[in-house]
């Protein structure tokens, strides 16, 4: 076996004769100015690299009826083997070679999205399992007791408001009471306490919630983004992947530095200086906190697969690249 390899920026080299032994001592690749192949013997293409992109159709020559490979067609980088040269008894015929199947391209089958099973996981599937009221241990119970003392117990999007188990992503932490506690307050503080309003603090979530195809976070709360005067057109747009229309200032501002998080995990000199001088320092914190703290959320509910509310169908669907 010889292999060709293709030269940087040249493609085939082109005006040069190489030759390599093959069986019974004849001489075997010639390339030509054309970039065309001719074989003197007959070798054929191992199809093993159909996976790089090549493409080769067999004919005979027309002068000699020696079998010849034309139509290369090669998308692939420098560096890596084009094709490997296999040497073949000379009494195959241009007509053997013919009837051999043709390289085609496989068709690329799309990969499913990690997080499609996540929108239609049964209950009985999540990953942690919810805890029975009873069987809390002392340190889980007072996260518990910590979370329905405070302002969740009062919306009606919160697991903390309903009675037995505790859910949502709650559910998740109390396995890790320590962290679980510190985590369910700095999320009570970043959500009652910033200095963001309302509406503001909950674009950024469902815009966390979209990145991450969050649809538990997303269902609690483009709910509360709405009660707080989010146009709805706005929602819709985001839970799509498109750039909402119709975006106030404020509205359109928290947008983008939230949006700039996700997708370039920073924000540039002018975006930071035009929300400074809005939002004032503490409100450039407060949005980075919220972007993050409902980050991790969003990786505590995809990890533990938590079920949407019975008759709940996900807004969120894999974004096309």
């Amino acid at each position: 076996h010889e292999w060709q390899w293709l030269q940087p920026g040249k493609g085939w080299v082109s005006q040069q004769r190489i030759s390599v032994p093959i069986t019974g001592g004849r001489e075997g690749i010639k390339l030509a100015g054309s970039q065309d192949i001719t074989i003197d013997g007959c070798i054929v293409t191992n199809p093993s690299t159909a996976g790089y992109g090549l493409y080769a159709t067999f004919d005979g020559d027309q002068k000699n009826e020696r079998p010849c490979l034309r139509n290369i067609n090669v998308s692939i980088g420098v560096g890596v083997r084009a094709f490997d040269f296999a040497t073949r008894k000379s009494e195959h015929s241009p007509t053997t070679l013919n009837s051999r199947p043709r390289l085609t391209k496989q068709p690329k089958t799309k990969p499913h999205h990690p997080l499609e099973t996540v929108m239609s996981t049964p209950a009985a599937d999540r990953r942690f399992p919810l805890i029975p009221v009873d069987k809390l241990t002392p340190e889980q119970q007072a996260i518990a007791d910590d979370i329905r003392a405070g302002p969740r117990s009062k919306l009606a999007t919160s697991s903390a408001s309903k009675p037995g188990p505790i859910g949502g992503p709650f559910n998740v932490m109390l396995r890790s009471p320590t962290i679980g506690m510190l985590i369910q307050k700095l999320g009570g503080e970043i959500r009652f306490n910033s200095v963001i309003s309302g509406k503001l603090n909950e674009l950024a979530i469902i815009t966390t919630a979209r990145h991450y195809m969050a649809n538990y976070e997303w269902n609690a709360h483009c709910k509360l983004a709405l009660q707080g005067g989010l146009n709805p057109a706005i929602a819709q747009a985001i839970a799509e992947g498109r750039e909402p229309e119709g975006m106030d200032a404020d509205e359109s501002l928290v947008y983008e530095f939230s949006r700039s998080l996700h997708n370039n995990h920073g924000v540039s000199d002018e975006l930071f200086k035009r929300a400074s001088d809005r939002f004032g320092e503490r409100g450039v914190v407060d949005i980075i906190a919220v972007n993050g703290y409902y980050s991790m959320v969003s990786f505590l509910l995809n990890v533990d697969k938590t079920p949407l509310p019975a008759g709940v169908e996900p807004a969120l669907k894999p974004l096309k690249k």
